[in-house]
């Protein structure tokens, strides 16, 4: 007897992991459209389950920055403007270009390894088109980065915003040409084994820079999102 609560709580987690999957997936993949709530009682029906796991779903997407909640009316996709993609890049940056400094100075070539699998992992995820592991191994090849600077608190400043990442991570990788994407994160980890400290900062600078100019370019002009209201 005492089994049963432990299998159902397992069941009810598995449930919600597998919610939260499709709802990530589709928010990636566009089928909600920046701005759109996603009604929780239409979820449940939808899924054919309780609101519990509907609703812890939905939290752990509001903590990923891929929504976000407003008392009293719900959860939206995550709506940006020029503004909020401006600040985010310019604060990736100053904390990766930082990082790259660190690493060219620090690290030896062994040590990229972590880097060249996570890329070969992302070649996986392009040809399988699972466009969610593409981000996350985005993500990881990022933070993985600044691990390697061996500079704690540039770590921790980024893990603080990688939720707002995940979102700009996101729209970046869902609008970058696949093959881009590969391309890019190979020059950067080919500039850093060179051991050309400037070269590494030239790389990494306009890594983030064709890619907040490629996303605010695209989603602005496209109307995916809405312009800056004083701009």
């Amino acid at each position: 007897m005492s089994a049963q609560p432990g299998g159902f709580k397992l069941r009810r987690e598995l449930i919600q992991d597998e919610i939260l999957e499709q709802l990530r997936k589709s928010i990636v993949a566009g089928s909600f459209r920046p701005g759109e709530r996603l009604n929780e009682a239409s979820l449940c029906e939808q899924f054919g389950v309780s609101r519990a796991p509907v609703r812890e779903a939905l939290k752990q997407l509001v903590a990923e920055g891929l929504l976000v909640k407003i008392p009293h009316k719900g959860c939206f996709v995550v709506e940006l403007t020029a503004k909020d993609i401006r600040e985010i890049y310019s604060l990736r940056h100053a904390l990766e270009i930082l990082a790259v400094k660190l690493v060219v100075e620090n690290v030896v070539p062994e040590q990229l390894e972590p880097l060249r699998m996570i890329l070969t992992e992302m070649k996986a995820s392009i040809d399988q088109r699972d466009t969610w592991r593409t981000v996350d191994l985005d993500m990881r090849f990022h933070e993985t980065l600044c691990l390697l600077s061996g500079h704690s608190r540039l770590h921790r400043v980024w893990s603080h915003i990688s939720s707002q990442l995940r979102g700009f991570f996101a729209v970046a990788d869902r609008l970058y040409e696949q093959n881009q994407l590969v391309e890019r994160h190979q020059a950067l980890i080919d500039a850093i084994e060179s051991g050309d400290k400037e070269r590494a900062i030239r790389t990494i600078e306009k890594h983030i820079v064709d890619s907040a100019e490629h996303v605010i370019r695209t989603t602005i002009t496209s109307t995916a999102f809405p312009p800056e209201e004083n701009a």
